[in-house]
């Protein structure tokens, strides 16, 4: 949805789109190249999980209500920092919370729901963008990240 939504508000070609992937792309690799490697080492996952949803519903919320292309890529390289913190912290808390035998089968589980979410998401997320528009898609996400960084507090920090 960002390259309907860039478009739409900023009357982006593809060449711009491309230009505002790329960026995102540079982001997520910064983030997760760089930053989360060392900010996991220091922090423990539950702090660095709620940090990442928190980014995250700030990135939504730019992105959703942007009303310059400062902003947008504002929003976009916040929203990728939160990505990239998310992913490998929840994926380091669920290995943390699973015992040793179960490890694989409760890692592959989470794999395979994540595939399923990437498949099912852009579908929805076409949806309501196409007929409740930017800014309510963007606030429902960010509505979800906040409730997920909600219930994140009630997590115990696993022992290493």
């Amino acid at each position: 949805s960002l390259v309907f939504v860039s478009a739409e508000r900023f009357a982006y070609t593809a060449w711009e789109n491309g230009l505002l992937l790329g960026f995102l792309g540079a982001c997520s690799i910064i983030t997760q190249g760089f930053i989360v490697r060392r900010l996991l080492v220091r922090i423990p996952e539950t702090r660095v999980l709620l940090a990442g949803l928190s980014a995250s519903t700030v990135g939504l919320l730019l992105i959703g209500f942007a009303p310059s292309e400062g902003l947008l890529y504002t929003g976009v390289g916040i929203l990728a920092l939160g990505a990239g913190l998310v992913n490998p912290s929840t994926t380091g808390l669920i290995s943390l919370y699973a015992g040793t035998e179960e490890q694989g089968r409760i890692l592959g589980i989470f794999r395979s729901l994540g595939s399923l979410a990437r498949a099912v998401t852009p579908i929805t997320a076409g949806v309501v963008y196409w007929t409740l528009g930017a800014s309510m898609l963007y606030s429902v996400a960010a509505l979800l990240a906040v409730a997920a960084a909600i219930l994140s507090l009630r997590l115990p920090q696993p022992e290493k």
